[in-house]
């Protein structure tokens, strides 16, 4: 007998025999793992998950990259849902309808089995512990973990599996051969084994089949054939791959091309040519598909002895990715060289996260220098310098820098779900005098954009920019000790701006959101102040210390206008000064007379 030497992604993931619909429609969601959505039956609308939750049917689950959830029933069978899943059940056929991805059930010793759905393929599974995922052609693979299996088709078909035994379920009502793989190697790389708080009941089972199989390779009943699984079967024979040429792919989203499931280290100024990829090349597989060219790997790490990766070979290409299925860390600091006066975007994308030791600082000459994650990103005591372009540090999640320097000729910094900004240096002018000859700079030059979908907090920092734009679509905007230098300043937040003891040098600074809380501001006598907000009004008593009053502009207290109280600067008939009105609305017509205060009443408390 001959054992492959591991399972193929989607594989890993295991069905374990569930009990009946009654017990799926009752699970509870007991861990979560980044990007989990329920999608109603009804109207389609999707909802994050949460622990403790219940999940009902007849929704859906949809899981992101590098996301999964588990699931217990009340009679103790465990559902878990690997990466890129989308999948339902049907109460009254008992039927899982796996559209993509891999799921793993865990079934109590006696509990009744169900139903299998992938594309054409329909299979009744009876298990424990099996693992089951979706292949490319509409079909799916049963993979066991422990005990025994029934796998058996609408035809009567049927094949007995024990653990470390799969099969493949065929969309024209076939089953592949049984092919028996490493079970050790597999247990060991899943994340839907190995990567939840609480390891699975059956754990000790499966340690005992393990153990079982290595008894048989140690004995010479069995041995490795060094060869992996594939995702592509027929009645006849099972897809293998030489797993010393192509990178175990377990309990991953299968990506595209194969050095995306390779990872990488540089540790030197030339790059592995195995990796590199100099054509435009479709990537599939992951969240940002599309051509891409440059550096392609699973994790990509850059050591000791990297502070230069010299891309001065590449610089007739209008643009240079590192691209990583994992993620990118920076062990040192890295300077990228390439040609300043014709050298392209260099971008370094993850699928997971980005991390660069404290201390460290990455930099680069070129048009746009662009550094992205699809998870969250967090930064301490960093620089991140462009000396000749644009520079953007983006999440897909939160976003933090602390202590830091960002240095470009135009910044921007986002989070889709948060920024928080600590102890930062933020120049929008780059670092030294005047602009360099670059026709292909992407941004204005001297702008600085920090935006979010949710928070955005900004503490003890300062910004130098001409145009400076803060933003949080659906959340809040604080600031507080910070000095702000530039043409224009713009900030919109989707319910409330608090700023405190701010330094803004501006022509022109526009405020805009639901309330706007002000402490220990002096806005220069020179400038044109638009405050938009709710009601379009001054909250009563301004300057004394009073409560903010939502919905209306709130001077709390030392809020001046060139020295001078604030209040007495609102909608002047002439000249400049600070401007108060709704949102959606224009700013006020000039006339009512210098120091004339539209607010509200002062006996709103």
């Amino acid at each position: 007998m001959k054992l492959a030497s591991q399972i193929v992604l989607f594989v890993a993931f295991s069905v374990p025999v569930w009990c009946g619909a009654a017990d799926l429609k009752q699970s509870k969601f007991t861990q979560i793992v980044n990007d989990v959505k329920v999608v109603s039956a009804a109207d389609k609308s999707q909802k994050s998950a949460n622990v403790n939750e219940m999940f009902k049917l007849p929704d859906m689950i949809r899981t992101g990259p590098s996301s999964r959830a588990e699931l217990v029933a009340e009679d103790k069978t465990i559902t878990r849902v690997g990466a890129n899943t989308i999948f339902s059940f049907n109460a009254a056929t008992r039927t899982v309808d796996l559209e993509k991805g891999t799921l793993l059930f865990h079934a109590p010793k006696g509990k009744g089995g169900g139903i299998i759905k992938s594309g054409s393929a329909v299979a009744a599974v009876l298990g424990t512990t099996i693992m089951v995922g979706a292949t490319p052609d509409g079909g799916f693979k049963v993979v066991v973990l422990e005990g025994t299996a029934k796998v058996k088709l609408n035809n009567g078909q049927t094949e007995i599996l024990k653990a470390g035994q799969m099969v493949f379920v065929l969309p024209n009502e076939k089953l592949s051969p049984v092919i028996t793989f490493r079970l050790d190697l597999l247990v060991t790389a899943s994340k839907l084994i190995q990567g939840f708080d609480t390891p699975l009941p059956s754990s000790d089972l499966i340690n005992l089949a393990i153990d079982e199989q290595k008894h048989l390779i140690d004995r010479g009943v069995a041995s490795d054939t060094g060869l992996e699984v594939g995702d592509i079967a027929t009645i006849t024979g099972v897809q293998v791959v030489d797993v010393n040429s192509t990178p175990p792919s377990l309990d991953r989203e299968r990506v595209s091309p194969p050095a995306l499931d390779l990872d990488a280290i540089i540790s030197a100024p030339t790059l592995d040519v195995s990796h590199l990829f100099l054509t435009p090349t479709a990537v599939t597989g992951l969240p940002f598909e599309g051509n891409f060219v440059g550096f392609f790997a699973r994790n990509i790490t850059f050591v000791n002895g990297s502070q230069t990766v010299d891309l001065t070979p590449y610089h007739n290409l209008p643009n240079f990715t590192f691209l990583a299925s994992g993620s990118i860390k920076f062990e040192n600091s890295v300077h990228f060289t390439g040609n300043s006066e014709s050298y392209g975007d260099l971008s370094l994308i993850a699928a997971d996260t980005i991390t660069v030791a404290p201390e460290s600082s990455l930099s680069y000459s070129g048009s746009g220098f662009f550094i992205q994650a699809l998870n969250s990103m967090s930064f301490d005591s960093v620089t991140f310098q462009n000396y000749n372009g644009i520079l953007e540090v983006s999440s897909g999640g939160a976003l933090a820098i602390k202590g830091s320097d960002i240095i470009g000729y135009g910044v921007t910094l986002g989070g889709a779900s948060s920024v928080t900004l600590d102890d930062l240096y933020v120049s929008g002018y780059g670092s030294g005098g005047g602009r360099p000859a670059i026709a292909n700079v992407s941004s204005p030059y001297g702008q600085v954009y920090i935006t979010s979908g949710g928070q955005v907090t900004i503490r003890d920092t300062s910004i130098n920019g001409n145009q400076i734009k803060v933003a949080s679509a659906a959340g809040s905007i604080n600031v507080d000790s910070c000095n702000f230098y530039g043409s224009t300043l713009a900030m919109r937040a989707a319910n409330i701006i608090n700023v405190n003891s701010c330094t803004f040098s501006f022509n022109t600074i526009n405020m805009a959101a639901k309330t706007i809380i002000l402490n220990n501001i002096n806005f220069g006598g020179s400038a044109n102040v638009y405050l938009q907000s709710q009601f379009g009004l001054l909250a009563a008593n301004p300057n004394t210390g009073a409560s903010p009053v939502a919905g209306y502009v709130n001077f709390v207290s030392n809020v001046n206008y060139g020295g001078d109280a604030a209040q007495n600067h609102v909608n002047p008939s002439s000249g400049t000064g600070i401007f108060i009105y709704k949102l959606g609305e224009q700013p006020p017509t000039q006339g009512g007379g210098t120091g004339t205060v539209s607010r509200a009443s002062s006996k709103i408390k």
